[in-house]
């Protein structure tokens, strides 16, 4: 079953960066949908996997990524 698990991604600073965490997370995990906001350095991914591979799956892609409150 799917959740969704919210990350903070503070170097996450352009269109660029969501689309290389977006891309990531769509291939690797196969992320029903991944919603980034630029402002809020905020990452939401709906996925059928735990947090800390989603995490990872992000820092592979080249950022530093934390489960968010």
């Amino acid at each position: 079953m799917s959740s969704q698990i919210v990350l903070s991604v503070p170097k996450m600073m352009c269109n660029g960066c969501v689309n290389t965490i977006t891309s990531a997370l769509k291939d690797k995990i196969g992320a029903e949908q991944v919603e980034c906001d630029l402002d809020t350095k905020i990452v939401k991914v709906i996925a059928d996997y735990p947090v800390a591979e989603v995490i990872s799956v992000v820092k592979d892609a080249g950022y530093d990524a934390t489960a968010a409150d």
